[in-house]
């Protein structure tokens, strides 16, 4: 009975100190309900506000949503004012001569190829990334293969496909003393010798493509996947062969040419993604150890410390390795 009564008390203080009328409250069994409290059955509604009102409030808060905006504009304008101070100077670039559509991923291969002859040579292009898995429909219609890489020529608005004949069409286009070619004068042994490379780096390809797909291919017996690792491996010693003839460091000797964009992308996935898929090293597996490919392996080097190959192009060891599970579930 005392706790109660100490309950009915402390109830007591509460209601009079949130409604405010002490003397009209009395001590009563709980089964009493008491009475209301005046405050409370004379306050209005909360929020019962009439259409005039919230038209107001959603007007006033519109006003403010919107100026928060403009500070938050002139903030980022700002922001943008002192990045771009803080940038390096650049020079003006020309208007561009052509316009490259590649793949989005950089995977294509074909594509690397134009893509770096245009670095190389310096020209100043537009690019177009392309999705594979979702090609935009103007771009169906205006190559009618559907593949990647093509060009656009700025001058004439003509689309051209095919890596090879891209390739072939550029130095025939755009080479000038501010553009050098990068194949040899025509007619010329060192000409021959470039388009004999050239043609070449299809049975290369081929070769590769197969011994790669070997490993995972089991109605393939281990005569048949030997076989097809000595082929391959056959065909890198004739291209070794014949870095070294022209005596390096590239394929067709001191200079950088159209040959060496023809190989690079087949080589630089080959050099990353064979040591992971069947244990074949391109390249020598510890600095110290000896190139079992020595020219080959110059190439290698010399390729990295070229500007427009290195810092633009070439793909890294990170997304080659991580591509191979990709490329594993297409093929």
């Amino acid at each position: 009975e005392t706790t109660r009564a100490g309950l009915r008390m402390r109830a007591a203080f509460l209601i009079t100190l949130f409604c405010g009328h002490a003397a009209s409250l009395q001590l009563v069994p709980w089964t009493v309900r008491p009475a209301a409290c005046p405050r409370a059955s004379a306050a209005p509604p909360l929020m019962q506000f009439n259409e005039e009102a919230r038209e107001a409030m959603r007007q006033e808060m519109q006003v403010q949503a919107e100026a928060a905006q403009e500070v938050a504009k002139a903030q980022i304008a700002a922001q943008w004012v002192t990045l771009e101070a803080a940038l390096p100077a650049t020079e003006p670039r020309d208007a561009p001569v052509l316009t490259l559509y590649r793949d989005a991923n950089g995977w294509c291969p074909f594509c690397e190829r134009v893509w770096l002859q245009l670095e190389q040579k310096g020209l100043p292009y537009e690019e177009v990334l392309i999705s594979l898995k979702d090609k935009p429909a103007w771009y169906l219609e205006m190559v009618p293969t559907g593949l990647v890489p093509a060009v656009k020529i700025e001058s004439s608005g003509e689309v051209l496909w095919e890596s090879a004949d891209i390739m072939r069409r550029i130095e025939a286009d755009f080479s000038s003393d501010a553009a050098p070619p990068l194949l040899p004068a025509a007619d010329s042994a060192e000409r021959a010798r470039a388009e004999e490379m050239m043609e070449g780096s299809a049975a290369l390809g081929k070769a590769g493509f197969q011994v790669a797909m070997s490993a995972r291919n089991e109605s393939l017996g281990e005569p048949e996947r030997a076989a097809l690792r000595a082929s391959f491996e056959a065909a890198l010693r004739h291209l070794d062969a014949q870095i070294a003839a022209g005596g390096g460091p590239f394929m067709l000797g001191a200079d950088f040419s159209l040959v060496d964009c023809t190989y690079a992308p087949l080589l630089e996935r080959w050099a990353v993604q064979l040591p992971l898929t069947m244990g074949f090293d391109l390249r020598p597996p510890q600095p110290d150890a000896t190139p079992r490919w020595p020219a080959l392996e110059g190439w290698f080097v010399s390729m990295a410390a070229l500007p427009s190959y290195a810092t633009r192009v070439r793909g890294d060891t990170y997304s080659w390795s991580a591509a191979v599970g990709t490329f594993q579930r297409m093929f």
